[in-house]
């Protein structure tokens, strides 16, 4: 069984054990919007009986990006018939997935576990209905989404935020885009100030989490720079020396700095750039 927590009365979240993956179900009158639908078939089946206990339709699914874990049970949602809603560059991102999952494999995309959207975005989007604004908010992925709710003054923001269930940390995570959009869309995320983020895996947190992720992103990046532009051996970046905490060991920290240094090592920037 997978947890459900209450955000309030029109918003629930939704949690798979596996990797603490959210979903998020929002209610109104009239019918349901579900935010992702988890990866695994039993959770996703899970998600999708909840939602028939509200005895409404659910009219939209909105996948924050299109990673497997966040897009993959929209097709457990067909007797709904929901209007899918991504960024228009989800299809870079699925791709790049498994690509670099599985490069020697040829059309590795299996398309019968998909669902495309109806509707492609590049411009805000707004759904008065449910009073959210959509935005592109790339940095973890090309297509990553920020959902804001007007009414409850929530964000999703997929896994360009994530958290664990321990108040242990869990670490910006940029393998998959780019460290630059990613440190900018953490930036201005954290001036608004926001009291509820759910993020793509684990608890909801507050700016808080993002005072400390745009630390981490800036000491690495800064760290990274320093080592480029040295003609020294000098080792790279250590995951405490970027976020400096006791609590480092929680829910994929180590690996995700790793690949983070792997992403980094791969990528050609300026390093003025990084910081600005």
């Amino acid at each position: 069984m997978n947890k459900i927590i209450p955000v309030n009365a029109s918003v629930t979240l939704f949690q798979a054990k596996s990797s603490l993956l959210n979903a998020t179900v929002v209610e109104n009158n009239d019918s349901l919007l579900v935010i992702d639908t988890l990866l695994l078939p039993k959770d996703s089946k899970e998600l999708y009986e909840f939602c028939l206990t509200k005895n409404k339709p659910v009219k939209y699914i909105i996948n924050t990006h299109w990673h497997s874990d966040h897009c993959y049970g929209n097709r457990f949602f067909d007797h709904f018939n929901p209007i899918i809603i991504a960024h228009k560059l989800f299809w870079n991102t699925i791709e790049k997935e498994k690509n670099i999952i599985a490069p020697e494999k040829a059309n590795i995309i299996n398309k019968k576990h998909l669902r495309l959207p109806h509707i492609t975005f590049s411009k805000d989007l707004e759904l008065p209905e449910f009073n959210l604004v959509i935005t592109h908010a790339p940095g973890h992925s090309d297509d990553s989404t920020r959902i804001y709710s007007q009414l409850y003054d929530i964000y999703w923001t997929g896994d360009n935020v994530l958290n664990s269930n321990d108040n242990r940390i869990a670490i910006p995570y940029f393998y998959w885009g780019n460290p630059q959009e990613l440190l900018s869309e953490l930036r201005s995320l954290a001036k608004k100030k926001p009291n509820i983020i759910i993020p793509g895996h684990g608890l909801p947190c507050d700016y808080h989490k993002l005072d400390r992720d745009v630390s981490y992103l800036e000491n690495l990046l800064l760290s990274f720079s320093k080592l480029s532009s040295s003609c020294s051996n000098q080792k790279l970046p250590s995951l405490i020396e970027c976020y400096p905490t006791q609590e480092n060991d929680s829910f994929w920290v180590e690996k995700m700095h790793s690949l983070n240094l792997e992403r980094l090592g791969g990528s050609s920037f300026s390093a003025p750039a990084l910081l600005s």
